[in-house]
């Protein structure tokens, strides 16, 4: 083998790499092309779907904001007419309690009277009903012989 027949081997290597390179590559080339083309398809699905339903989405949007401005606008003078009423209210739960306060001095004074006065009556009247008892048992006892009071013996019989 001469020197020339060497190259032509070394060529036809090089040959037989650079076109299983190129058919590696033109394999790729249409796997990527095939691949580009669904692409293509999913995005024209996308952008048809997006076409279609963004804007109704961004005019319900728009609409929404505009109802919540409204809403807004609206309910602003309720809420300070409803912070007026709960100024009143708080206002009128404070005097209530003022003239129950002062409703419970004007009752509690005489209840406190009444209950004063019937624990003076029970009082004496447990006293008087102490005495009588005691004045009783003195006089049962002299009945009975017992006792040291001033009856005779003929008066103790009869």
């Amino acid at each position: 083998m001469t020197t020339q027949d060497l190259a032509m081997v070394v060529i036809a290597i090089s040959a037989a790499v650079v076109a299983v390179a190129f058919v590696l590559i033109a394999v790729s080339v249409r796997s990527l092309s095939r691949e580009s083309g669904d692409l293509v398809r999913h995005s024209e699905a996308l952008v048809t779907v997006l076409e279609r339903d963004l804007p109704p989405t961004i005019q319900q949007v728009r609409d929404l904001g505009a109802s919540i401005s409204e809403l807004t606008t609206a309910a602003q003078p309720r809420l300070e007419r409803l912070d007026g009423l709960l100024d009143e209210a708080e206002a009128t739960l404070v005097a209530v309690r003022e003239v129950s306060s002062s409703l419970n001095g004007l009752v509690g004074g005489p209840a406190a009277t009444v209950s004063s006065v019937k624990r003076s009556v029970r009082t004496v009247g447990e006293g008087v009903m102490s005495g009588a008892d005691r004045l009783r048992r003195a006089i049962s006892r002299d009945d009975d012989g017992d006792g040291d009071g001033d009856r005779t013996e003929n008066d103790k019989e009869g």
